[in-house]
């Protein structure tokens, strides 16, 4: 009796000492897929429209001079109409950097328009664009 609960017991250690090493497999997998899955994120994240957080200033020519003015129709906006979220593809770093309206300086006070973007965030796009086809 007592040889057979010896043999169970030894047994029992080698079970435990295989699901162990298992168990470590199993992290060193969870870990693998942990850091694919970031570095997938990763680059998608680098890889957005408007990412690029260096200041350079987005160019869509003078927009006060288009039809419509200041205010975004959807003809004009195909690819953003109808979305709320302007910082999806407009990277707030590079937006009113570059006066191009034609007005003088001190008339167009891009640092002004900077300052109200920066305190108000995109709920200040609908202040000069319209709402860009998207309903309040």
């Amino acid at each position: 009796m007592r040889r057979r609960m010896d043999l169970l017991r030894a047994r029992a250690g080698v079970l435990s000492r295989a699901s162990s090493q298992r168990g470590r497999g199993e992290g060193e997998g969870n870990r693998w897929r942990l850091h694919v899955c970031l570095l997938v994120a990763t680059c998608l994240s680098l890889a957005a429209c408007g990412s690029d957080p260096s200041t350079q200033s987005e160019n869509y020519g003078n927009i006060l001079a288009s039809p419509s003015g200041l205010v975004l129709v959807q003809s004009e906006h195909q690819t953003g109409w109808g979305r709320a979220d302007c910082y999806a593809c407009h990277n707030v770093n590079n937006i009113h950097q570059i006066n191009r309206t034609g007005l003088p300086d001190d008339e167009a006070d891009l640092a002004g328009v900077r300052a109200i973007v920066q305190n108000q965030g995109e709920a200040s796009c609908m202040m000069c664009h319209g709402t860009n086809g998207v309903e309040p």
